[in-house]
């Protein structure tokens, strides 16, 4: 069974580190934006923030592409 998801948002937090039974982890924090106007017409923006784990070959290329700020 596979567990697919797309998040889209900005990466906050990136760590790139090995692991005990071998290979790298790299862990980013990914922002997503909901905007919305309430019943008293004010605009409103909330952020929910996201963990992502990559593990191994895939570890490497998000380590090597993804930076700080990029969606």
């Amino acid at each position: 069974m596979i567990n697919k998801a797309t998040i889209l948002g900005y990466v906050g937090h990136k760590d790139y580190k090995p692991i005990k039974a071998g290979g790298f982890i790299t862990t980013l924090s990914v922002a997503t934006n909901r905007k919305y106007i309430d019943s008293k017409g004010k605009h409103n923006n909330i952020s929910t923030w996201h963990t992502v784990n990559f593990f191994n070959k895939i570890a490497e290329v998000a380590n090597n592409y993804a930076e700080v700020g990029d969606i």
